[in-house]
């Protein structure tokens, strides 16, 4: 449980580390912006938004984020080419985190990660995501622009166990996705084991554990997604539960050996960081009794 028995694989992202065995390297955390429905956004389609809103909301990502020696990117939500340029501007100017470019347009990505190698911010990208049914539109882009790092989805409607988490990914046999990406340049591969409720929460964390026991994977999970789409949490119990959910999806995940969790809205990184970088200290801890080396950065020595 607290260390795995296969070397680790870890990656250098615009000079943020992510993977390896639980405690050596924080978890990084990953919150999003521009989201659908996001109510600082005026007009989805044109990217008009409130800037100091945003603004205020990565710069207290970076705070916490530097109060608590967890690494943080930005998940940049669009749902056009357009709005898509004017976000990707603002967040490379506002933080120097690197970001997530996302959109369920597969056209809109595709114009995203071309836009942002023309004006030199291509090793600061990750793509999210590639999944089984991405077309070769895509993996053509991610070849033309030279991008190394990207989501992997490990999930579809006929695969939808732990087991068939790991099949899809499938290290064994190179055949499949994993494979695929790493084909058409990914060398960074981010395996993300897929929550869409509380009980796929379970099976995100355990894909997680065997994927990097077996094959020393970097993994991790959008675990915030167990509470967007719990509804008894509104009806059954008292209200203002929902941050404390996200914060403790996301410790239910980093106790699972996550690499890095996509934790929602950035308005929750003050109550997930640290109740992140404790799991991260805790683990922490184990790593220095084993090794005796421990990162003076590391959450261990900042968050007390």
């Amino acid at each position: 449980m607290f260390q795995f028995s296969t070397p680790q694989q870890s990656f250098d992202i615009a000079g943020i580390k992510i993977g390896g065995q639980p405690g050596a390297a924080p978890t990084a955390l990953i919150g999003s912006l521009f989201y659908l429905g996001h109510k600082l956004v005026s007009d989805a389609r044109t990217g008009k938004f409130d800037r100091q809103a945003a603004k205020d909301l990565l710069e207290a990502q970076d705070k916490v984020s530097a109060k608590t020696g967890n690494p943080c990117l930005v998940d940049i939500v669009g749902n056009t080419p357009e709005a898509m340029r004017h976000y990707i501007d603002f967040v490379a100017e506002a933080t120097d985190a690197p970001f997530l470019l996302d959109s369920t347009s597969k056209e809109t990505k595709i114009a995203a990660i071309q836009y942002a190698a023309e004006i030199g911010l291509i090793s600061r990208v990750v793509y999210n995501s590639l999944m089984p049914s991405s077309s070769s539109d895509e993996y053509d882009a991610i070849l033309e622009v030279k991008l190394e790092q990207a989501i992997l989805l490990a999930y579809s409607k006929n695969l939808a166990s732990t087991a068939g988490r790991i099949e899809i990914i499938n290290p064994e046999e190179g055949s499949g996705l994993l494979d695929t990406a790493q084909q058409h340049g990914i060398t960074k591969p981010l395996v993300d084991t897929v929550v869409l409720d509380i009980p796929t929460l379970g099976l995100a964390c355990r894909a997680i554990h065997e994927l990097k026991d077996k094959f020393g994977l970097v993994c991790g999970c959008g675990a915030h997604n167990a509470i967007d789409t719990w509804r008894g949490l509104k009806t059954k119990f008292r209200s203002g539960l929902l941050e404390t959910g996200v914060a403790n999806s996301t410790v239910l995940a980093a106790s699972a050996g996550a690499d890095f969790i996509l934790y929602g809205p950035l308005e929750h990184s003050e109550a997930v960081f640290p109740m992140v970088a404790m799991v991260d200290a805790a683990w922490g801890q184990l790593v220095f009794e084993r090794t005796g080396k421990v990162d003076l950065k590391h959450p261990l020595f900042k968050i007390a």
